[in-house]
């Protein structure tokens, strides 16, 4: 229906269509949330998350967007801003190592209630091969407050919501 050549600097993260549908957040390897007119992919609004963001979801009232990035942070912002509302912290989830960042949130999930916050990576065990612990944390996210925190134990490459 539309496209938007220069969506982002670099490799696009991840996307997510606002509850209603007029809406589509972008994220990516140049640290910016991008909100777009779902029918014609005009640019609404940017956000600057500072971070190589990986993962993303819109809220269920739709006010609001979270992006999950490379250090381990969720990060909450208005929609019709771009605001930082607040910050979830996950720090587990990242690992610096020698000369690399491994690890992040690499998956958003919320609750079919909305009601709670699911974010989603490895904790690394190293640098060099990237591999991690696969590890889910949830958050209530009326609150904000860490709720628990399960690990597994295998390795983890990647999640699908």
């Amino acid at each position: 229906l539309w496209t938007a050549e220069a969506a982002h600097d670099g490799w696009l993260r991840s996307l997510s269509p606002s509850p209603d549908g007029s809406r589509v957040a972008t994220c990516g390897k140049d640290g910016f949330v991008r909100f777009w007119n779902a029918t014609d992919g005009k640019r609404l609004l940017e956000a600057d998350a500072k971070a190589d963001v990986l993962s993303l979801r819109y809220a269920p009232d739709g006010k609001s967007v979270l992006a999950g990035d490379l250090f381990g942070l969720v990060r909450e912002f208005d929609a019709a801003s771009g605001k930082v509302l607040r910050t979830f912290e996950v720090k587990e989830l990242y690992k610096y190592d020698r000369i690399q960042d491994v690890g992040g949130v690499k998956c958003l999930l919320l609750s079919g209630d909305g009601k709670t916050l699911f974010a989603a990576g490895g904790v690394p065990k190293n640098g060099a091969t990237v591999q991690g612990l696969p590890t889910v944390v949830a958050f209530d996210l009326a609150s904000g407050k860490r709720l628990s925190q399960y690990q597994g134990d295998s390795t983890v490459e990647s999640c699908v919501t």
